[in-house]
């Protein structure tokens, strides 16, 4: 009756991935800089193992971008409820995104240099409300994305690798600003 839910669910989540990868990954990190006059990189030389896992992030995400421009997708789980609801997700995971970075404002940064004294811990709007809003809007993306494309290898791949880095990033900025604020 309303058409073709696998094909919707490809369309639908490849549009909405590459809006939210290229909206906030390239088009937000250039708009940090014109707005700041810096890039939000902070990853001291030589590369720690943490910075070399935060920066493998970026080659999974430019992988997931690939991958729904070129793999076919399976189908939504759910059909047209997983599409509304992958869609929905997607708009959620965004939102809280554009929130975190809306509070962050000239302290937002990718990656920890203690040697970075502009930036400061940021514990209102979104981040008073939960610990790494900007990690956990891409779990929710990622999770907007199984819904629409359904349980295909990128989506599933996305998925944990999203999970995995909100815990491990999680723990490794509560860390730094643990010790920057209690320096010993």
């Amino acid at each position: 009756m309303f058409g073709d839910a696998r094909l919707a669910g490809a369309w639908l989540g490849a549009g909405l991935w590459l809006a939210f990868a290229i909206g906030f990954y390239i088009v937000g990190v250039v708009l940090f800089r014109v707005r700041t006059g810096r890039w939000p990189y902070a990853y001291p030389r030589p590369l720690a193992p943490y910075a070399i896992f935060d920066q493998s992030l970026g080659v999974v995400l430019t992988g997931y971008s690939a991958w729904v421009v070129f793999a076919p997708a399976p189908g939504p789980l759910l059909s047209w409820i997983g599409v509304a609801i992958g869609s929905v997700l997607m708009c959620a995971g965004a939102a809280l995104r554009a929130w975190g970075l809306a509070g962050l404002g000239a302290s937002w940064r990718m990656g920890q240099d203690d040697a970075d004294e502009s930036v400061s811990h940021v514990r209102t709007g979104a981040f008073a409300l939960v610990g790494h809003p900007l990690n956990l809007a891409l779990v929710i993306a990622a999770a907007g994305q199984l819904l629409l494309r359904g349980l295909d290898t990128g989506s599933t791949v996305l998925s944990l690798v999203a999970i995995t880095y909100w815990l491990v990033q999680g723990v490794a900025e509560e860390r730094h600003w643990r010790a920057r604020s209690n320096p010993s």
